[in-house]
């Protein structure tokens, strides 16, 4: 039995059905469904051997954002996540009682065609939290950091984390501390891979800073101690924006200069085995610099949101290609959001991307977009070509335009290495050479997605 590769947004998984083909002959078997749709397809070089696994790649820059449930009240500068068919908002700005409706957590049942069901309010925040930082993960919802408030201390920056299991009906347990930041931050940025949250820049009352940090999530939804991973290569610190894409951190623009400085930059660290940064290197800036903007990675694709470009608030939507290597493609201009906005919380599944609150530097927001995430493209076709002069075996993928696939080699349908990537052109194909494929009796071939 073959174990299909697993491709990642934000906090979920999917994969899909294979379908194995001989001599003409094809014989079907049923698929599991982990989080975000991928579906690959094989082929073994030599006897023409196909093994399919259907794949999905999605763009978004030609539909219209929609508005659904609006939130019970004006928010910004709270967090939003998705998980197991609900949207959940904590703390924020409210425009009615700021330091009260700061502790509020509210959650929404996302329906499937992307509409959400009436807010519910879950077990509040022990204390109130703004400018924080927030991750889902193995069902239990994170808060980390920000700006707390309450009587005795009045507002002040902390290093509290708090974690609550979410219940099977999409309700939150009660709220428990666990192992606090290394340093007290608000602003910072946080992401979760492979049971490990990821926190990133952030700033203090004196500083702004680039240190990184990761924690491993235990089986209780406790962290362990914190570990410092490689730092920002930017001088005088950052608060910014972070996401993760297949064991691929990126950090995007942000504040730099202790707050005087807003930056376009988009860093980019492969995340190695043992949950350390491998380091960083910078890729495709964004079109413009922001600050405050939302960031979500769907279906292969980095999705930028709103933000505050050093001199005004801005609607904007991007998107953008990861590539096989962890560098990005072009950014490409979306549907803009009905109002400018910075400070919102953002959040997407295997089919929507949401949009929840937000504010324009008057007033805050309480309405709640959705964006679809457009259909699948044809299912690709991976065949062998020929062998060239060179021994190299040629591969020729054909699915839709302008799609990112990586190539994975194996002789026993078991250990898989990784030999290259690319992007179908105009015509939907691309070819690969197989250079060392020669050197083996026998060699599978599986084409993946998404990228990277």
């Amino acid at each position: 039995m073959l174990n299909p590769m697993l491709g990642d947004f934000a906090l979920n998984f999917y994969s899909g059905a294979s379908a194995l083909a001989k001599n003409g002959l094809a014989a079907g078997a049923g698929g599991v469904t982990v989080e975000p749709a991928m579906k690959t397809i094989l082929a073994k070089a030599k006897i023409g051997l196909l093994l399919y696994l259907l794949s999905l790649a999605l763009t978004a820059t030609g539909q219209q954002w929609t508005q659904t449930t609006s939130l019970p009240d004006g928010y910004s500068a709270q967090s939003l996540v998705y998980w197991n068919g609900f949207l959940y908002q904590a703390g924020g700005t409210g425009n009615l009682n700021p330091t009260e409706e700061a502790k509020n957590v509210f959650y929404a049942q996302v329906h499937t065609n992307g509409t959400i069901g009436n807010w519910n309010t879950a077990t509040p925040l022990p204390e109130a939290v703004i400018n924080h930082a927030s991750v889902v993960a193995n069902g239990f919802l994170y808060i980390l950091g920000g700006y707390h408030y309450n009587d005795q201390m009045g507002y002040f920056i902390t290093n509290t984390v708090y974690h609550a299991k979410i219940n099977p009906d999409g309700s939150v347990g009660d709220w428990q501390t666990t192992t606090p930041l290394p340093r007290s931050l608000y602003f910072m940025s946080a992401a979760v891979w492979n049971d490990r949250i990821y926190v990133a820049g952030g700033a203090d009352d004196t500083s702004l800073y680039t240190d990184v940090w990761s924690a491993q999530i235990q089986t209780d939804g406790s962290l362990s101690p914190w570990t410092a991973q490689a730092s920002l290569p930017i001088v005088g610190g950052i608060y910014t924006q972070a996401s993760v894409a297949n064991g691929l951190l990126y950090v995007l623009g942000g504040i730099i200069n202790e707050g005087t400085t807003v930056i376009n930059n988009v860093f980019c660290s492969r995340i190695n085995a043992d949950g350390t940064l491998a380091g960083w290197n910078q890729t495709t800036p964004l079109p413009d610099a922001l600050a405050g903007e939302g960031v979500v990675v769907a279906h292969g694709q980095i999705y930028v949101v709103c933000g505050f470009d050093g001199t005004t608030v801005v609607n904007n939507t991007y998107s953008v290609p990861v590539a096989g290597d962890g560098s990005l493609g072009t950014w490409t201009n979306g549907r803009r959001l009905p109002s400018p906005m910075f400070q919102l919380g953002m959040a997407a599944n295997d089919s929507y991307i949401f949009v929840a609150g937000g504010a324009n530097g008057d007033a805050n927001f309480k309405e709640v977009y959705f964006l679809v995430l457009p259909p699948p493209p044809t299912a690709p076709v991976l065949c062998p070509q020929r062998s060239v002069t060179n021994g190299a075996f040629q591969i020729q993928l054909t699915s839709t335009t302008n799609t990112g696939f990586g190539l994975l080699a194996s002789t026993d349908l078991t250990t898989w290495t990784n030999i290259g990537w690319g992007f179908t052109g105009t015509n939907g194909s691309l070819l690969w050479q197989d250079t060392n494929a020669a050197q083996f009796p026998n060699r599978f071939y599986r084409a993946y997605w998404p990228l990277p």
